[in-house]
């Protein structure tokens, strides 16, 4: 939520402003009031007492966003909102994660911080894990040669973060759990991108799968990367937005009306006609169904993507060294990497081999 969307908006019928960091038809709570807070506290409530585990809390900088706060300068005139911002945050955090600590031990509580690890670090201490979006990058770059954040030698860039950013998290917080991801709504899905640069798709969503899952900590698929659905996000085009990689799972047997699936309504430009997301993506992707892989049939093809990520869960769930390991740069090479993962009892070595 960078640029004009991070800002304040006039509501006409009530009189009053407010701010909203992702556009102006998503007010932002008001986390100053303490009525507020205790509301959110009785939302947690209730779902830790139907058994929930955990929280995935979304966009954890925005909550006192850098553009929502008034803005703060130090003693020599430097501007130094943004550091304000963090620790405004890390206090809600820290308040919200002691109340769900307090009902529930062990609960568990992942940030969303889309940002590089110079940003998730200011979040260490705070949460057991956040989203590694600077490993998912550089590992996207490395399958396909072209990081998708404009990294120049992206094979070798993925050295350096699979290990060092983990270990760098460790540091900060002894108890932080790893959290390697196939992608999310705001990034293009892992097989479209790599599909457009890449001549065995097969293979490389293969090494993509072995990537996220021979490495310490917690996997997170997003839905249907283990089957290779495909979608573009195309944020900033109002005509399709983000709602491509949003789609269902592709069923066969599937009565989900596409149309019908997102509330927004939104102009497409060209024509002026004011539709729901869901049409336009039909209409921006007309072979959305033949085009994605099938639910049933990934599921009785003993050689897909699919069963290779539960080959893939199967083998790392009986060995420890990989789920709670801790791992460290064996050698690194202009194509590929090898690391290994040891926990005390046994030591796996992973190597991968990158190269065309």
């Amino acid at each position: 939520a960078m640029g004009p969307k991070a800002t304040f908006y006039i509501d006409d019928e009530r009189k009053k402003t407010y701010f909203a960091a992702f556009g102006e038809s998503m007010p932002d709570l008001n986390y100053q009031s303490e009525e507020l807070i205790n509301a959110i506290k009785h939302v947690f409530k209730y779902w830790v007492e139907l058994g929930s585990d955990g929280f995935r809390f979304d966009a954890v900088k925005h909550i006192y966003d850098p553009n929502e706060i008034e803005k703060v300068v130090d003693s020599s005139g430097n501007d130094i909102t943004w550091d304000k911002s963090i620790e405004m945050n890390n206090a809600l955090f820290k308040e919200l994660g002691d109340y769900l600590k307090e009902i529930s031990p062990d609960l568990y509580m992942l940030g969303e911080n889309y940002s590089g690890n110079y940003e998730v670090k200011q979040y260490a201490k705070t949460f057991d894990s956040e989203f590694d979006f600077e490993t998912w990058h550089t590992a996207l770059g490395a399958v396909t040669n072209k990081d998708p954040w404009g990294g120049s030698a992206p094979r070798k860039n993925y050295d350096d973060t699979v290990v060092g950013v983990t270990n760098e998290l460790i540091a900060l917080n002894p108890n932080w759990v790893a959290t390697g991801m196939t992608g999310n709504h705001d990034t293009t899905r892992a097989a479209s991108y790599i599909g457009d640069r890449v001549k065995d798709l097969d293979a490389s969503l293969k090494l993509y799968a072995s990537m996220l899952m021979l490495r310490s900590g917690i996997p997170f698929i997003y839905y249907g990367d283990e089957l290779g659905m495909f979608g573009a996000n195309k944020s900033g085009d109002n005509f399709v937005e983000d709602s491509e990689v949003r789609m269902p799972m592709p069923f066969k047997d599937s009565t989900i009306k596409l149309e019908k699936m997102f509330y927004s309504k939104v102009v497409d430009n060209e024509t002026g006609e004011i539709n729901n997301l869901g049409s336009n993506v039909l209409k921006d992707w007309p072979t959305y169904k033949e085009d994605n892989p099938v639910v049933e049939e990934e599921i009785l093809d003993e050689n897909s993507l699919y069963n290779t990520y539960k080959s893939l869960i199967s083998f790392r769930s009986e060995h420890s060294s990989i789920y709670k390991g801790i791992m460290s740069l064996v050698s690194d090479f202009t194509n590929g990497t090898i690391y290994k993962m040891e926990d005390g009892t046994e030591t796996v070595y992973v190597a991968f081999n990158f190269g065309t």
